[in-house]
């Protein structure tokens, strides 16, 4: 049998918006959160990384919040890149996170979704990503999304699938 879990819907406060630099330390907050939810050690990354890295004419990734009632929620970290096998481009997602608090409302979905839509804007037909092994939230997120998986690369997927399924879900 097939259990069927219903998910709350989002709340309507939630937003999603291309981070800000007065986000840089929410942000690192949320990346050392995300480590500690892998299991990792300690996180070299910090706001003034975000800050130096993430803005300016020579960014090193873009970065979108989720923001709920003023507070951020979630983020997500990519930046662009190319694919020779299929002469396209597409973007790399280095981060997904959502605060536990804040899960399983369709804020993971939203903040991809967003991604999604960033990357066509840019031209790109595709989204990587890897998961650690030991993430199964993360794992079981991207697998109800149908994002293709094998042994050897991390998960991807092209863009039109992923917006689609993404549609489905709500």
């Amino acid at each position: 049998m097939v259990r069927i879990e219903e998910r709350p819907q989002i709340e309507q406060s939630l937003s999603i918006r291309e981070a800000e630099p007065g986000d840089a330390e929410d942000v690192a907050k949320l990346a050392a959160a995300l480590n500690a939810h892998e299991g990792k050690g300690s996180l070299a990354f910090s706001a003034d990384d975000f800050w130096r890295e993430g803005f300016g004419p020579k960014a090193a990734f873009s970065t979108l919040v989720a923001e709920e009632n003023g507070a951020l929620v979630g983020y997500a970290l990519f930046y662009p890149g190319y694919d020779v096998e299929t002469a396209a481009r597409g973007v790399h997602l280095a981060d997904l996170f959502v605060l536990a608090s804040s899960r399983r409302r369709g804020v993971g979905g939203a903040l991809l979704a967003a991604v999604a839509r960033a990357s066509r804007a840019a031209g790109g037909r595709w989204i990587s990503w890897a998961v650690v092994k030991n993430n199964r939230e993360g794992l079981e997120f991207y697998r109800a999304i149908g994002a293709e998986e094998d042994a050897d690369t991390p998960f991807w997927t092209r863009l039109d699938v992923l917006e689609k399924r993404l549609a489905r879900r709500g």
